[in-house]
């Protein structure tokens, strides 16, 4: 069974039945994480690092003043 890596670095997944070499910070996770993980990003969220670089499902970021104004104007 393949093994799941994140690597905070690319902001991105690797398994070992396909990525032979992976980037230096690529830290381990379940397959059953990066399923909830996948959803999460399917429900709206996004998928960034934590303090020790494993990934969490976190909201996006507010859009700013400048972005608010510029849909107001559209």
């Amino acid at each position: 069974m393949a093994q799941f890596y994140y690597a905070a670095s690319t902001g991105g997944f690797y398994t070992s039945d396909i990525h032979r070499e992976r980037p230096d910070d690529a830290v381990p996770i379940t397959a059953g994480h990066h399923q909830c993980l996948m959803q999460a990003q399917s429900d709206g969220l996004q998928i960034t690092a934590d303090a020790r670089g494993y990934p969490v499902a976190t909201p996006p970021p507010l859009p700013t003043a400048e972005q608010l104004l510029a849909a107001l104007r559209e």
